[in-house]
């Protein structure tokens, strides 16, 4: 299954974080990042790097290698819950959301990552992929729905952040949204 994720360990003790941001899916540069010791986290800004979904479970394999360090990936706004899906079961233990326009975005990202059932309402199903080690051990187990849960970020205008907070606070979750305000708006669900 996958390491600990340092990332939301972190974010939910109230501390800070430091991460980078690499446009690049070289297994080479994620291991650069982690021999520094630096980074709590390394996210693949995947709205701007081009990638294939081999690339992803790559990417994810090299930071494993690096158990205090998570690997995150931005996600554009368009196939968002395709991308979303892949890259979770690619390995990578958190995905930030971008360009989310309104509360119905922020509300179908939060679908796409919880786990299929009534207590989560999402719509994240099963597989054999390779965040289960493929065989199927772990599918939907208490521990993977875990880590679904723990997995999103969002990232958004501050346009919107009133009615996506109102409309997210009524949605099944054991988080409390903590917005911070710097350039954009990030919230911690």
């Amino acid at each position: 299954m996958r390491n600990r994720n340092v990332l939301r360990e972190l974010l939910t003790e109230g501390k800070p974080t430091i991460g980078t941001q690499v446009i690049n899916v070289s297994p080479q540069i994620v291991e650069v990042v982690g021999h520094t010791g630096l980074f709590d986290y390394v996210q693949l800004s995947g709205e701007y790097a081009s990638w294939t979904l081999p690339d992803l479970d790559n990417f994810a394999r090299a930071v494993e290698l690096f158990p205090a360090m998570t690997a995150v990936m931005k996600i554009e706004d368009d196939p968002r819950t395709f991308i979303t899906r892949r890259a979770l079961h690619a390995g990578m233990q958190g995905v930030l959301f971008s360009d989310c326009a309104s509360a119905g975005d922020v509300a179908e990202c939060i679908r796409a990552v919880r786990p299929a059932t009534p207590e989560d309402g999402g719509t994240n199903g099963c597989a054999l992929t390779r965040d289960v080690g493929f065989l199927g051990a772990e599918v939907g187990g208490e521990a993977w729905m875990q880590a679904m849960r723990d997995s999103h970020w969002m990232d958004l205008d501050e346009v919107v952040v009133a009615e996506s907070i109102r409309t997210c606070s009524k949605m099944p979750t054991n988080r409390v949204l903590n917005p911070t305000v710097s350039k954009a708006i990030h919230i911690r669900i």
